[in-house]
């Protein structure tokens, strides 16, 4: 109880800079053959990621690929990394690939886009923050996958994932100015299998 009490002090401090702590603290004691406190570390690391809604996204989701249309992913964490795996797959990245991913640690939070913009794609989340009304939105530093047709020079591209209210995501592929918008797909029904890529016509944004 007293362990759940100072968590919850700093957790409404910085969540994220507690659970990198916590994960470092849970490794070290590892690394030191220490189990049982590295099993304690791994509870409270377990329980942050309750709290937090950065790290209550796992799932199956939906989302619009360009010309190639609605395609469904997985997202997973690897630590302080989210992960999305195309489960839908298409003739640019086929089904089992990373679309993309982001970094969830204190270093890769983002801060308030505004002018002058990193990259010019930046100005769309600016778009979101300040004009739409939308309200906070949490941006993270990621990398989102592109390649030519049959899966030819796939390559990482800058991109920050996004964190909506509502528990609504996005993926701004950056050098693109592309933004991915992701909807839960329902928990209870049973994940679905792999599929093949899907025809398409070409397009100037056939690269996912």
């Amino acid at each position: 109880a007293a362990l759940r009490d100072k968590t919850s002090s700093l957790f409404r401090q910085d969540p994220i800079a507690l659970r990198s702590l916590a994960e470092q603290e849970m490794n070290l004691h590892a690394e030191q053959e220490h189990y049982r406190s590295a099993a304690t570390m791994r509870s409270l690391v377990s329980e942050i990621e309750g709290m937090s809604t950065s790290f209550q996204y796992g799932g199956v989701w939906k989302a619009m690929y360009g010309p190639h249309g609605d395609e469904l992913l997985r997202i997973d964490y690897e630590g302080s990394k989210l992960v999305a795996t195309k489960i839908t797959g298409d003739q640019n990245v086929p089904a089992g690939e990373v679309t993309f991913q982001a970094d969830l640690s204190p270093q890769g939070l983002l801060a308030p886009a505004e002018a002058p913009y990193q990259h010019p794609g930046e100005q769309i989340r600016d778009v979101f923050e300040s004009k739409l009304g939308i309200g906070n939105v949490e941006a993270f530093n990621g990398l989102g996958q592109v390649a030519l047709k049959g899966f030819v020079n796939p390559k990482m591209v800058p991109g920050q994932l996004l964190l909506f209210p509502h528990g609504i995501l996005g993926f701004l592929f950056l050098p693109m100015g592309f933004l991915l918008v992701l909807e839960k797909v329902n928990s209870d029904a049973p994940p679905p299998p792999l599929t093949p890529p899907a025809s398409s016509g070409p397009s100037a944004f056939d690269l996912w």
